[in-house]
């Protein structure tokens, strides 16, 4: 379960800045976003006991490519080994 978020977990994140420590396609290491949202994933059963319902983040990059907006999903795993925290809320 520590892998995923919890939707109260997920929604606590949402307004925090962010900066990448790796590179991703189209986003460079050190790039600035914001968590803007959630995303339900879908349900898990650790062992013995009921499912349990997991979220993810969804981070808007500070950059535009072709006139788009930048947005990941990641998982609190993810979360927690790519990205840094970066001060409070915007």
């Amino acid at each position: 379960m520590d892998h995923y978020f919890t939707k109260e977990e997920a929604e606590a994140k949402i307004g925090q800045r962010i900066r990448t420590q790796v590179a991703w396609a189209s986003i460079p290491a050190g790039t600035h976003g914001t968590v803007v949202g959630i995303d339900e994933m879908g349900k898990t059963k650790p062992a013995a006991t009921v499912p349990i319902v997991i979220f993810s983040v969804v981070i808007k990059w500070d950059v535009t490519n072709h006139q788009q907006t930048l947005t990941d999903w990641f998982t609190r795993q993810e979360y927690e080994q790519y990205l840094e925290e970066i001060g409070g809320e915007t």
